[in-house]
């Protein structure tokens, strides 16, 4: 997800972001949860809208709150 954040993928960020948000509903795993509250806040992160980035910085300080489950999630919302 990040690669194609990194590259402007946007469309490719949001089909991860939607196949992620089914993965949660199906399996309950702190890990996949953050991880799609992860991909939520990055796309939120590039609008262009304000209020949706504040959104962004929201969710990373829920995630970050609740405890993160995986260092790599540590990296993603560092570079939000």
């Amino acid at each position: 997800m990040e690669v194609s954040a990194d590259k402007k993928d946007f469309d490719l960020v949001k089909k991860y972001q939607t196949e992620l948000k089914k993965l949660n509903e199906e399996v309950k795993s702190k890990n996949i949860s953050q991880r799609a509250q992860i991909a939520k806040a990055i796309v939120l992160n590039n609008s262009t809208d304000p209020s949706d980035q504040e959104k962004a910085q929201n969710i990373i300080k829920e995630v970050i709150d609740e405890g993160i489950e995986a260092y790599t999630l540590s990296i993603a919302a560092d570079k939000i």
